[in-house]
């Protein structure tokens, strides 16, 4: 298998940074099909009061965005 300038791959990972890492490829002419696992959805109901209540995991979940975010924002910068 040879990877290179406008190859297709197939780019399975956490959900999470799918959107990052297909940036990465593309910077690198690559043409990655996204195959995303470990959804983090909603576990919650909306109305009930633990949703609106601070905890360590939606924190963590906060935490995780901010930094693919960043990371997003930073692939301009590497390629």
């Amino acid at each position: 298998l040879r990877l290179g300038p406008g190859r297709r791959c197939c780019r399975v990972s956490s959900s999470a940074h799918t959107s990052r890492a297909v940036l990465h490829f593309q910077a690198e002419a690559l043409l990655p099909i996204p195959a995303p696992t470990r959804y983090q959805g909603l576990r919650e109901v909306r109305s009930s009061l633990g949703y609106w209540v601070p905890s360590a995991s939606q924190l963590l979940k906060t935490e995780r965005a901010v930094y693919e975010y960043l990371g997003s924002m930073a692939v301009g910068l590497e390629h």
